[in-house]
């Protein structure tokens, strides 16, 4: 899953697109701004915009898979009895 996302996260290549849902979802990889925080942060020496973003998409990220993991758990250790 790695690969994919870090594909899709301006890692590699410029990745921008002008239809707005697809921007969103690069928008949300979290994997995309710690790729512009650490190329800013290399080549300008400073923190950007980016750092902030990093972190609320990282979070948002991680709670949704601890839900999606809590809810999976859940279905099958109580479906199972």
């Amino acid at each position: 899953i790695g690969i994919p996302l870090s594909l899709l996260s301006n890692t590699y290549f410029p990745v921008h697109s002008d239809i707005f849902l697809v921007q969103l979802l690069i928008e949300l990889n979290p994997i995309y701004h710690f790729a512009e925080s650490a190329r800013t942060l290399i080549l300008l020496g400073q923190f950007d915009w980016y750092v902030p973003k990093l972190l609320l998409s990282s979070i948002g990220l991680l709670l949704l898979s601890t839900f999606a993991a809590q809810r999976l758990i859940y279905r099958r250790v109580l479906s199972s009895s």
